[in-house]
């Protein structure tokens, strides 16, 4: 629980930081009014919604596997939609995001996996690795997808409770990112 609150609060001060507001999307795996970034998760998988919580600024929507919930889980992903967000290259997400998570995990370890700034939907792929911590025994690290729609920022990414991502995982989990899609309706 207190990692979690800690991932979400990263990416609060982050955003708020910025001074977003937010689109958010009731259920990730339909596309809504105007944009929208889609990802079909895994049925295979047992993904479920965990919860949902909007806010003037911010809107998180974060998945669980069955029957684990947000407060007792092994691997979640989040998913968030920000309109407005500032151009520029995609490394300045990754970089936001990093140095707040360095402010409370200061061996926090940040590799880019991948990033095309001149796509139609410019994108970043890459992993922040946290190992043990006072409040964390066993560490967490994610696997990130941001992407650069024409009215929003859309940051995804995928949590495990280690200390490191495997080159496995950081296949797996960039194969599967890879397929999402920006979408108009």
């Amino acid at each position: 629980m207190q990692t979690r609150m800690f991932l979400r609060k990263v990416l609060v001060i982050f955003f708020a930081g910025l001074s977003f507001s937010v689109y958010g999307q009731k259920n990730p795996t339909k596309p809504q009014k105007g944009e929208s970034m889609m990802l079909s998760w895994p049925d295979s998988e047992n993904w479920s919604l965990g919860s949902n919580q909007s806010g003037k600024r911010i809107n998180l929507i974060e998945l669980v596997h069955k029957p684990e919930t947000v407060d007792n889980w092994t691997e979640m992903a989040t998913m968030m939609s920000i309109i407005g967000a500032p151009r520029g290259p995609m490394h300045l997400s990754a970089n936001g995001i990093f140095l707040e998570a360095k402010k409370k995990l200061p061996l926090a370890k940040m590799t880019v996996l991948g990033y095309d700034d001149k796509a139609a939907f410019p994108w970043i792929l890459f992993v922040i690795e946290a190992g043990p911590s006072w409040n964390n025994a066993q560490g967490e690290s994610q696997i990130y997808y941001n992407v650069r729609g024409k009215k929003s920022l859309y940051v995804n990414f995928w949590s495990v409770k280690a200390a490191t991502i495997t080159e496995a995982q950081r296949q797996k989990w960039g194969a599967f990112f890879k397929t999402g899609r920006v979408v108009e309706n």
